[in-house]
């Protein structure tokens, strides 16, 4: 429990520059849906435009490059749609020395119709022991499932 209160710590800092309740954008970039703000900033559900392309996505934070890498290389990710098993993957970490390093797993879909919803359950399993830099170390095993419900409006 303590690895995934860490977890949160530096997810909440992540979530910070993601919007919460997202909107389509100019250039029809798919929208963020944080799972990390879903679940703990937003009450487990998020609202979305119904049909906008959206990018589910959940974020873990790093002091160095090498604990980024080292993340990449323990984690498992468990994850599905309304039940249904999905397979999403990791981008490049991103950062630097100066402001830290943060890396995303992502899912790709499309929101739901309007007035209709979309359940997404992700849970991250590190298979050692992995040092943030900034909380602390996170143990093996699971670092908590987060679901959150995604709703078409």
């Amino acid at each position: 429990m303590r690895s995934f209160r860490r977890l949160v710590v530096v997810a909440a800092t992540i979530v910070a520059l993601t919007v919460l309740v997202p909107s389509v954008s100019a250039a029809d970039e798919p929208i963020p849906v944080s799972m990390v703000g879903c679940v703990y900033f937003a009450g487990g559900t998020v609202p979305v435009p119904a049909g906008a392309d959206i990018n589910i996505r959940e974020g873990w934070g790093t002091k160095t490059f090498g604990q980024e890498v080292a993340f990449l290389r323990s984690v498992t990710t468990d994850a599905t749609l309304d039940g249904n098993p999905i397979v999403g993957s990791f981008g490049t970490p991103s950062g630097s020395k100066v402001d830290g390093w943060t890396v995303y797993w992502e899912y790709p879909t499309v929101a739901p119709a309007a007035g209709h919803s979309i359940v997404v359950r992700v849970e991250w399993t590190l298979r050692n022991p992995v040092n943030d830099g900034l909380s602390g170390v996170s143990p093996a095993g699971s670092l908590g499932m987060l679901e959150c419900t995604i709703v078409g409006t």
